[in-house]
């Protein structure tokens, strides 16, 4: 973690003119040069005004004075610097917005810097772009800057997560430029000792040499262990944080790494005591740009998420919102834009990524009304990611019916079966409810359905929204070889298993075989939003649809089946409803969350992974049916309702007597619905004394 910006990240002067020149307009252009490399800022501009005097009109000369002027101004006045750049690049005809027009090797210097800025806002792919075109001229690229150009290319792809990428331009690095520039070093240095004919500066030279081929090879070594973690190998990454902390000591860079090697194995409570050695120096986010104990706090929230401590994990997600907008109103009080605060803190607000995690913690707390909250603010930035409008629409749903098991739990729903009663003694009539459950009243006013509030309504919308941004099966979604084929809005690369990556930001990007299991959940979950809402054709459409999926999990197939039918009921499709009830098309409920066993397991093996006794909680708790039995229990009892609503009502007792075997198989009490219809039956088939019977036992308060 280097302070202020590493080398790959700052803007790069000019200097070396190549026109003709006097002795007195070189020697104070290598002046300049030598205060501008050494850091003596205010010198170096003192005798770039000087050559500005003389040479007014030389785009190099404007280029240091701009690039000079914005050091001096600790990266503050980005905006100025900008303008000044494109200033000078008029001057000389080049357009910074058409890469393509770079020709000139001499010019390549006004694009990087331009680059180095565009990622500084966040506009990844749009320095990437840049950085296509400039590595065309790597090779008569001056040593420095193409070395710049080089790890400003390794961040940039890890920032858009692509680290099989990143690891080719790291042997790259190694192979070209990392010894060629120690070597070069060395010469260099070796010459002008020689003309000063002094041992000691000689010593000193190449002490200087082996430290700046040590910080190259710390932070080659970084970028592997960046690379691995992204891929999740456990075992490369272990291979590389070990050679780092061999290099670099046991530095926070190290931990967190050591932390987060942990967190992808499964290790939570390792992780968390890794992370806990951590001793965080009180350092300026103005200075760094890094905020070491909003990172903390944000990977404590992460790992508490993955142990079921949902309320724990919110306190901590918390704790790192509240430390970032502090940090941020302490760095801008009175700016305006982005001057006034150095430039490499101006990306570096998470609050919309802890915001991402508060909600997705919060949702699993079953807090849903506080998550649609953080969401939605989130949602504003990171608008085409799916998966956040299918976690907006799930808190909607959540809102509406925060889960299932409250159906089940007679002793506390039995209040809900009589409405009131009428009369004394043997005259006595009971007066059941209409509904066991309010239903849902829809919006009368159209406009109120798009409104950004936790309804059903506006979850049909986030969850049109999240269908939309899924990219197509039907059409195969191809690898651009170049990264200038990269867009702002999204962006895909194939690994080498030949899955294709589809950007979800702020998360890492998901993988084809992912994405056909995020298109199940958001059907699923658009067929019971259009049932609640009274969509019914919609409903049938969105459960027909989930069930002709080739990589349907049993899960799905159950929920599929269970939608269709009920939508079928509606439609007065009874025959067809009855095939889709059928409880014998349940098999198992089976989840397969991306890849199958056999793929987990073998890549388990090939990472390298260590058995831990550690269980990822954070899924499916809490999740109703969670078994074999009381999911054909369910579908038992919509199949009795569809009998009883075609008029079938013996068929109709039979599966209710079904049912209640089931029950008794399942350990389990009926769900109240079912309860009431069986009443219902019983007194269409004339038995109103089992009606009140029922009632009777149910309900001691009417005996």
């Amino acid at each position: 973690m280097a302070d202020r910006e590493s080398d790959s990240e700052r803007t790069e002067s000019s200097f070396g003119l190549q026109w003709s020149l006097t002795a007195e307009e070189r020697e104070l252009g290598r002046m300049s040069g030598d205060d501008f490399r050494s850091g003596s800022y205010i010198s170096a501009i003192q005798h770039v005004l000087k050559l500005v005097t003389v040479r007014p009109n030389d785009p190099k000369v404007l280029h240091n004075k701009a690039v000079v002027e914005y050091y001096l101004s600790d990266f503050k006045r980005t905006d100025e610097f900008r303008k000044n750049l494109l200033h000078v690049c008029n001057q000389i005809g080049v357009n910074l917005d058409d890469v393509e027009s770079l020709e000139d090797v001499e010019h390549c210097v006004f694009y990087y810097n331009h680059a180095v800025t565009l990622y500084h806002l966040r506009q990844y792919n749009s320095a990437l772009t840049i950085l296509d075109k400039i590595f065309q001229f790597i090779e008569p690229l001056e040593e420095t800057l193409a070395r710049n150009v080089c790890f400003l290319f390794l961040e940039l792809y890890l920032c858009t997560f692509q680290p099989e990428k990143a690891l080719g331009m790291v042997g790259f690095i190694e192979n070209l430029y990392d010894k060629q520039t120690v070597e070069s070093a060395g010469k260099t240095r070796l010459s002008v000792d020689k003309e000063q004919s002094e041992g000691d500066h000689l010593k000193e030279a190449e002490t200087e040499d082996r430290d700046g081929a040590n910080e190259s090879q710390i932070r080659l070594q970084q970028y592997k262990a960046r690379c691995y973690l992204l891929l999740r190998s456990c075992k490369g990454c272990k291979r590389e944080i070990k050679s780092l902390m061999s290099i670099a000591g046991m530095s926070p860079t190290s931990v967190y790494f050591k932390a987060n090697l942990e967190y992808i194995r499964g290790n939570w409570r390792k992780a968390m005591k890794v992370l806990n050695t951590l001793s965080i120096q009180p350092r300026s986010f103005a200075e760094t740009g890094e905020n070491l104990v909003v990172f903390y706090y944000n990977n404590m929230g992460c790992i508490h998420f993955h142990m079921g401590r949902h309320n724990l994990g919110c306190f901590y997600f918390y704790k790192a919102l509240q430390e970032n907008d502090n940090t941020l109103k302490q760095l801008c009080k009175s700016d305006h834009g982005i001057n006034g605060r150095p430039v490499y803190t101006v990306g570096a607000n998470a609050r919309y990524e802890l915001l991402y995690n508060l909600g997705i913690q919060l949702l699993y707390a079953k807090k849903p009304q506080e998550a649609f909250d953080c969401l939605i603010e989130a949602v504003q930035v990171h608008h085409t990611n799916s998966r956040l409008w299918l976690r907006l629409a799930e808190c909607c749903i959540k809102v509406h019916k925060l889960d299932n098991q409250t159906d089940f739990n007679v002793k506390e729903r039995k209040k809900d079966i009589v409405h009131s009663h009428i009369g004394s003694g043997p005259h006595r009539k009971f007066v059941l409810v209409p509904h066991i459950y309010k239903p849902h009243q829809l919006s009368q006013e159209v406009h109120l359905s798009a409104m950004p509030l936790p309804t059903l309504e506006f979850s049909a919308i986030c969850l049109r929204n999240a269908l939309q941004l899924l990219p197509d099966e039907s059409v195969p979604t191809t690898a651009t070889s170049s990264s200038s084929k990269l867009t702002e809005e999204s962006e895909s690369n194939t690994l080498m298993d030949g899955n294709t990556l589809t950007s979800v930001p702020p998360g890492n990007p998901i993988k084809s075989s992912e994405i056909s299991v995020l298109r199940c959940s958001i059907l699923a979950s658009s067929a019971y939003v259009a049932l609640c809402i009274g969509d019914v054709l919609m409903a049938l459409h969105y459960a027909q649809t989930l069930l002709a999926q080739p990589k349907v999990s049993a899960v799905h197939r159950f929920l599929g089946h269970l939608y269709a039918g009920e939508a079928m009921v509606l439609m007065d499709d009874i025959a067809n409803a009855i095939k889709e009830l059928n409880p014998d098309q349940i098999s198992d409920l089976f989840f397969s969350n991306s890849v199958s066993d056999k793929e987990e397991k073998d890549k388990s093996h090939s990472n390298g992974a260590e058995e831990s006794n550690s269980k990822d909680h954070s899924n499916f708790k809490g999740w109703f049916p969670n078994s074999m039995p009381v999911a054909r229990m369910i579908m038992q009892y919509n199949l009795t309702a569809a009998y009883a609503v075609r008029g079938e009502l013996d068929k109709a007792s039979e599966s209710m007597r079904q049912l209640n075997a089931s029950a008794k198989t399942a350990g389990t009490e009926i769900p109240i619905q079912a309860l009431m219809l069986a009443m219902y039956i019983q007194m269409q088939l004339g038995h109103a004394d089992f009606a009140k019977k029922v009632i009777k036992l149910r309900c001691p308060q009417y005996r």
